[in-house]
């Protein structure tokens, strides 16, 4: 590799990338196998969100009620409570999402995938 290629990445994918798909086609039941194993794992993590956001809307009322403050600035926790508990919240979502591209793999159907871009062929 030369400097230039270090320093910038490709704009278009070479002719020996290998694309997730493909691996997965090539290695059959495997990859069903590997594919429910990941699906599990997400649906835990979407659950473990689930119940810090169900548990940390109480957090964040009791915070403004008795308006707590940190004890180095005495800024008010509250706002930093409920910007974590919508960032665990949006965090949710996406692994919504992700769950619902697994399952949609396991049924054989493909969902959620980007079109190529057109000018990527020129570059």
């Amino acid at each position: 590799m030369t400097a230039p290629q270090i320093a910038s990445p490709p704009t278009a994918p070479a002719e020996d990338d290998v694309r997730p798909s493909t691996v997965l086609s090539r290695l059959g039941a495997l990859s069903t196998l590997w594919i429910f194993l990941v699906l599990v794992a997400l649906v835990i993590a979407f659950l473990f969100l689930l119940a810090v956001v169900w548990w940390g809307i109480p957090e964040v009322r009791e915070s403004a009620h008795y308006e707590s403050r940190t004890e180095s600035l005495a800024f008010p926790m509250w706002p930093f409570l409920a910007t974590l508990l919508a960032g665990f919240a949006f965090m949710a979502v996406t692994m919504f999402f992700q769950i619902y591209r697994g399952v949609q793999q396991l049924r054989g159907r493909s969902v959620l995938e980007e079109p190529p871009e057109a000018d990527a062929a020129s570059h």
